[in-house]
């Protein structure tokens, strides 16, 4: 939802979703029904993009995700854990913290995230 004023817009936006056969993503339902929680990615860092590339997606000053019409175009969304390597758009992610469903936390590089769904920009993990 987003406010323009005291009226609320709300944006229609279609999900896409990707996928990554060597580590498919699953959504929570229900955490009693886990059968292996110490391997289910539950709370993840922002690691966001306006594509799916990694050498032609943008990584920071996304206007995506709506910040910058709240803020009358003064604020941008962007990655956590910058690299110091850029692509021909940004910086690049040097990856995120991902936290499973059984409490622990565990770092993964970009290299081996993907984008995996679109709610106006790329969420990538």
């Amino acid at each position: 939802m987003y406010m323009n004023g005291t009226t609320p817009v709300y944006r229609s936006q279609q999900y896409t979703t990707l996928s990554n056969p060597s580590e498919p993503a699953h959504w929570i339902r229900r955490i009693s029904d886990l059968k292996s929680a110490g391997t289910r990615e539950m709370i993840l860092d922002a690691v966001i993009s306006n594509g799916t590339s990694r050498q032609g997606s943008s990584f920071d000053q996304l206007t995506e995700g709506g910040i910058d019409e709240l803020s009358g175009g003064n604020l941008w969304d962007n990655t956590n854990h910058f690299a110091r390597q850029r692509n021909n758009a940004s910086l690049l992610p040097e990856g995120g913290m991902i936290a499973y469903a059984d409490g622990h936390v565990e770092w993964r590089s970009f290299a081996r995230m993907n984008p995996r769904i679109q709610i106006g920009m790329w969420f990538w993990w």
